[in-house]
């Protein structure tokens, strides 16, 4: 069966198991004692064939699907992966992986972070692939009361500083104590936000790969932005109609279903989530990895590289990693997140 698809069978069991519970039972798992732990529910171990693009055709992999509790009483799903016995070991300073996926993805869906974990395992390091709670274009959100809609569409971007907690302190409570955050698009922007307001001291060192700016003045002024600047009047009319909360179908940055309240909060004037103003708030080393396409094609990359380096000045220990002809997705270079992080690692002072 192949990794993805027993990942999503397992993590609709689990769902499907909670959600035939009644609420006062829902309730109960949602509190104390679960919160700050990383809780996984009997026989969800099993052990995963992968091609872990290493010399060996097949590597056996200790998945556990498993699942936190926040601050606030949301349960978010994930899975730990155990790095094989015959591993090569990288002897980098970090024990584990927290990837965080981007806008509308999950934890298990396929791309840059299935190919990280895959690399990461080769290489000797346990992964924890996560979901927050905007995983997939819109999710019912389980938790103590009434169940609510996540979801990109719904999501307060904020909220990832609870969902990054409880992951954090869940690895802790498995005897994790060095961990490297892991984030593409939407997950870097939330791991560098998480890190930079809460300095958790888990946290070793912070990678974005390919995250975007949320940069309301470059976004209503690039030449190509029309659709942005269309959306973002027609939000500011459903909310000034009462309708805040109505789902518009947005185009730029990115095609996506959200609240029109939630456009204006992510996008708006004040940057709220711009990394370029949050970098030099984190305490610990960050990388952060672009391809040189996304930077030539997409208005929310715009001179990113040029702008991000501006900064280094001003940052911690601050690293930006161009990736020649690379897009979001890394097609020609599947290689290189990983790559790039693991010889980061090795040269960074953690």
């Amino acid at each position: 069966m192949p990794f993805v698809e027993m990942i999503l069978r397992n993590a609709l069991a689990l769902d499907s198991r909670l959600s035939t519970l009644d609420d006062d039972h829902r309730d109960k798992i949602c509190q104390s004692p679960y919160r700050g732990m990383l809780v996984v529910p009997e026989s969800e171990e099993f052990v995963v064939p992968m091609n872990l693009h290493s010399d060996s055709d097949r590597t056996l992999v200790v998945d556990h699907v498993c699942y936190v509790i926040t601050e606030d009483g949301v349960r978010l799903d994930g899975v730990l992966q155990r790095a094989p016995a015959n591993a090569n070991a990288d002897c980098i300073p970090v024990d584990v992986f927290l990837l965080v996926h981007g806008t509308g993805s999950n934890y298990y869906a396929a791309g840059v972070l299935e190919r990280f974990a895959a690399d990461a395992l080769v290489g000797g390091t346990d992964v924890l692939r996560v979901n927050t709670r905007g995983h997939d274009g819109i999710c019912a959100l389980s938790g103590p009361g009434k169940r609510r809609f996540g979801g990109a569409a719904f999501e307060v971007v904020s909220d990832c500083r609870h969902d990054l907690s409880a992951w954090l302190s869940g690895l802790e409570s498995r005897g994790y104590r060095h961990v490297c955050l892991v984030g593409h698009s939407m997950g870097g922007v939330k791991s560098i936000f998480a890190q930079a307001h809460d300095h958790h001291r888990l946290v070793e060192a912070v990678v974005a790969v390919s995250s975007p700016r949320f940069c309301h003045r470059l976004l209503m002024s690039y030449p190509q932005t029309k659709r942005f600047r269309d959306d973002w009047q027609r939000a500011i009319t459903r909310v000034e109609q009462g309708n805040g909360g109505e789902l518009i179908h947005v185009m730029q940055p990115l095609p996506l279903w959200m609240t029109a309240e939630g456009f204006l909060a992510k996008y708006g004037p004040d940057d709220p989530y711009d990394l370029v103003r949050w970098i030099p708030d984190v305490n610990c080393p960050v990388q952060y990895i672009v391809g040189s396409q996304t930077v030539a094609t997409s208005p929310a990359f715009f001179e990113i590289d040029s702008q991000l380096e501006q900064i280094i000045p001003n940052s911690y220990n601050f690293t930006v990693q161009v990736v020649a002809d690379a897009d979001m997705n890394y097609n020609v270079a599947p290689e290189k997140p990983y790559e790039l992080t693991e010889r980061w690692l090795r040269e960074v002072n953690v």
